[in-house]
């Protein structure tokens, strides 16, 4: 009887990873034509572009902390978590400084662009703060959905508030900073006090330290989007029928991948469990790489019948998928899933990220002039098979990752 109950409230705990998602997904939903009864669709045109180009800015200042930060203080003493999470906050308030101050030239200076697209730019960039990373390594969701996303949401309610009561785009990205400050503050309250209240002095070389530390991390992080995003400007370049359905399906992918963000805090959750609890690292890592690669494959065949009826209702019935398409859409989902799933859950607590790293650089290389000339001569399913085959790469030398690191350990054991 002690152990269902126990199994019940796991259960129930660890779906509150599924709680930030909704809620995320409801607001932004909520919030699109809200924004256009008030600023117009140019003005939310000006607020989409914004938070796009925000969201390399905000890769760039999160640093490698999503990628390898709960590896490193999962299993950690409250105090070593309150050093980390400082340490996370101070450099990438630094590292936006520096962002921040490259955007306002480029957008005010040189080319100057709106001031609603500057400040949603700026905004978003911002969101490189955010806390949710610290969260998952203490394998916390309740304090994920509170702390972080239904902070961050408020924000972005008060800021379209204010968007309706002044009719000004602005307030939003206003919104978006307010939410993000409100969630900080809650986190750094949260970290002190699983710390005792222990203080820590933050030294600026310590700083600089941890953000040249993050190299790896960072590399693996920017590479992904990289991965992710190529397809697009390159079907831009081949025009016609063909960037304009790939502009969808490549929507439809990143929004179903984005559906399954609850399952990669899930695993990455029960990964940070694992090491806190003293499980060997590579016992662990191995786990999660089959947890990783079996909720690929069910994401694939739950892709199978949703693939289709998502590109129909994006499209507004403009866009049709053949029965191949719909198979390259289903892989294309699945492959993005397993490979940026395996860097952080996988390869960050055996320190092996370089191997992610190959991978992405070997298939950005390859791939890239693939989908170029694929995409010309043969269509844009060969488009997603050949992007799929760069995911495909990348878990490749993740596999090789794990298996060097399993090697290592059998050789130390054998000594």
């Amino acid at each position: 009887m002690k152990t269902k109950l126990k199994i019940a409230h796991s259960i129930r705990a660890k779906g509150w990873y599924l709680a930030p998602t909704i809620l995320n997904g409801l607001v932004s939903i909520a919030s699109v034509p809200y924004l256009i009864h008030f600023v117009g669709a140019e003005g939310w045109a000006q607020i989409a572009l914004g938070q796009a180009i925000g969201l390399c800015g905000a890769v760039l200042v999160s640093l490698g902390w999503p990628v390898d930060g709960p590896a490193t203080i999962a299993g950690a003493s409250a105090e070593e978590q309150q050093k980390q999470f400082m340490l996370s906050l101070w450099a990438r308030l630094l590292v936006s400084t520096v962002v921040m101050s490259t955007i306002i030239v480029f957008s005010v200076v040189i080319f100057p662009q709106s001031s609603l697209f500057v400040w949603t730019v700026l905004a978003s960039t911002l969101l490189g703060c955010a806390s949710s990373w610290y969260f998952l390594g203490i394998d916390d969701p309740r304090g994920l959905f509170w702390r972080d996303a239904a902070a961050r949401s408020g924000g972005v309610l008060f800021g379209l508030g204010l968007v309706g009561v002044s009719g000004s785009g602005e307030w939003f990205a206003v919104g978006l900073v307010v939410g993000l400050t409100i969630s900080v503050w809650l986190t750094l309250v949260s970290v002190r006090f699983r710390s005792r209240g222990s203080g820590w002095k933050v030294s600026g070389m310590a700083v600089l330290g941890s953000i040249r530390s993050q190299t790896k991390s960072l590399t693996t992080n920017t590479l992904f989007v990289a991965m992710s995003s190529v397809g697009l400007p390159l079907s831009a370049l081949i025009g016609g029928p063909t960037f304009v359905a790939f502009a969808v399906i490549d929507k439809v992918q990143k929004q179903l991948t984005t559906v399954a963000l609850p399952l990669t805090q899930l695993i990455t959750g029960k990964m940070a469990g694992d090491l806190s609890r003293g499980v060997g690292r590579v016992a662990t890592a191995t786990g999660m790489f089959r947890s990783v690669i079996i909720s690929a494959c069910g994401l694939t065949l739950l892709m199978l019948p949703l693939g289709p009826l998502a590109v129909r209702m994006m499209s507004v019935g403009l866009v049709e998928v053949s029965a191949a398409q719909t198979v390259a859409l289903a892989l294309l989902v699945g492959l993005a899933f397993a490979a940026q799933c395996l860097p952080v859950a996988v390869l960050a607590p055996l320190d092996r990220l370089k191997y992610g790293v190959w991978g992405m650089v070997l298939g950005l290389v390859l791939g890239s002039p693939l989908i170029y000339f694929v995409g010309r001569s043969l269509g844009i399913t060969f488009v997603m098979v050949t992007i799929s085959g760069m995911y495909l790469l990348t878990i490749g030398f993740c596999i090789a990752g794990l298996a060097n690191a399993k090697r290592n350990e059998r050789d130390v054991l054998s000594l």
